[in-house]
């Protein structure tokens, strides 16, 4: 018998464990960069909606929270304040006040106040609803539809439909005074 060893044994390699631990690493790894490939495909492809004033507002159909729904054709012959929304959106709350404001004062003269909910649950949608103590018609935006038919970037915005139904004016962000009273005008039905 020889002190050697033998040639013909094989080395050790790493423990099982360890092979399979590197494995799962490398698959979630894989499976990662597979998704983050395809989201940013999915972005370069995407086309951003460009609406432009004086352009036929983009039909909708909207479920309304209460129940019941509401089209744009619906509205025909008014003036449309269309504003997109979350409960979870802070700038969302300074600007609901503003945007009751302008609906009981509008109304009456031919002017539609309308909240689309975007990415909102039911129920924190009512809760935002009843917290504003707002009036005017709100609705869910299920799958997105309505917010990318009007390429919205994001929540608040706002956009001001005339009443033959063509789009007057759009406003990214929170709604400021000064902002209603640049854009009422525009979309107030004729006497």
């Amino acid at each position: 018998m020889s002190d050697h060893p033998s040639t013909t044994e094989s080395v050790a390699g790493p423990p099982p464990l360890v092979s399979r631990s590197l494995l799962l690493v490398v698959v979630a790894i894989s499976v990662m960069l597979v998704l983050l490939a395809l989201l940013a495909w999915r972005v370069l492809r995407a086309q951003p909606v460009a609406l432009a004033v004086g352009e036929p507002a983009p039909p909708f159909h909207l479920q309304l929270i209460e129940g019941g729904s509401l089209t744009l054709a619906d509205l025909q012959g008014q003036g449309v304040v269309l504003n997109f929304w979350a409960s979870w959106c802070d700038p969302c709350r300074d600007e609901a006040p503003l945007l009751e404001e302008a609906w009981l004062r509008n109304r009456d003269a031919g002017i539609a106040v309308l909240g689309v909910a975007h990415l909102d649950q039911k129920a924190a949608a009512l809760r935002f609803i009843q917290t504003f103590r707002i009036t005017y018609p709100n609705g869910r935006d299920s799958g997105s539809l309505i917010a990318r038919a009007y390429g919205i970037q994001g929540v608040p915005e706002t956009f001001f439909i005339d009443p033959a139904g063509n789009l007057a004016g759009a406003w990214r962000g929170p709604l400021t005074a000064e902002a209603m009273q640049q854009f009422l005008p525009l979309i107030q039905p004729a006497p």
